[in-house]
């Protein structure tokens, strides 16, 4: 948490919308991890076995989080009439 905050003032915050970081950790002798760097959109490509699986099962958690707060969030706003008038909704789903 502290790396992503140290750079906090370089990351442009684009509302509605969020970002995947890869962290590229290497374990000492004491298996203590040390962070190497840090990536904006990391390759997610299937090269290999394990990396397809890491990759799927990560790209499901972050799914489900996201659309699981998502969702109670577009729950919790009002719709806007019978007709929806899409500007008007889309505007308080960005403000919630």
């Amino acid at each position: 948490i502290a790396t992503l905050l140290s750079a906090q003032k370089d990351v442009k915050n684009r509302k509605g919308s969020f970002e995947l970081y890869g962290c590229d950790v290497i374990l000492d002798q004491w298996l203590h991890p040390w962070l190497l760097e840090i990536n904006l959109s990391p390759d997610l490509r299937h090269t290999t076995a394990v990396k397809g699986q890491v990759a799927s099962a990560m790209v499901d958690s972050m799914l489900s989080l996201v659309v699981d707060i998502g969702l109670d969030r577009l729950r919790s706003i009002k719709p806007v009439g019978p007709e929806g008038r899409a500007a008007e909704q889309q505007q308080r789903v960005m403000e919630a």
